[in-house]
């Protein structure tokens, strides 16, 4: 029974590739591979040994903790830089599943999708 709990794999050029910081490498048109996890290539009896050292971007795949809300997306459909799982800047409003700018909260716009940046308002700002 061949099993592996954490596989990861990362496809970087060989030009102009610093091999001293992979994850630097990651930032200048290289491709990611979403991590292995849990995975039986020869059973789907293994017993898988989760870790806490990394995020699962669903039951398939996993990535090092350290990749989550760093502004790349390294899992396929990007939950790693999702709002829920990041939150927002400072300057940001956070809408139900997106961060409008600060600004655009109260000024009798809907930039959310529904609506929550003008409801509540007391005031609003005029340009």
């Amino acid at each position: 029974m061949l099993c592996f709990n954490f596989f990861f794999l990362i496809l970087l050029p060989l030009i102009n590739f610093d091999f001293g910081d992979a994850h630097a490498g990651m930032k200048n048109n290289s491709t990611t591979v979403p991590t292995l996890c849990n995975q039986c290539l020869e059973s789907d009896s293994c017993q898988s040994n989760l870790t806490s050292d990394v995020y699962h971007c669903d039951e398939t795949y996993c990535i090092p903790k350290s990749f989550v809300c760093n502004g790349i997306p390294d899992c396929l459909q990007a939950q790693d830089e999702a709002v829920s799982e990041c939150g927002c800047l400072q300057n940001e409003y956070r809408c139900t599943n997106k961060c409008i700018e600060l600004v655009k909260r109260c000024d009798k716009i809907a930039d959310c999708d529904g609506g929550e940046d003008e409801q509540d308002c007391s005031e609003y700002i005029l340009y």
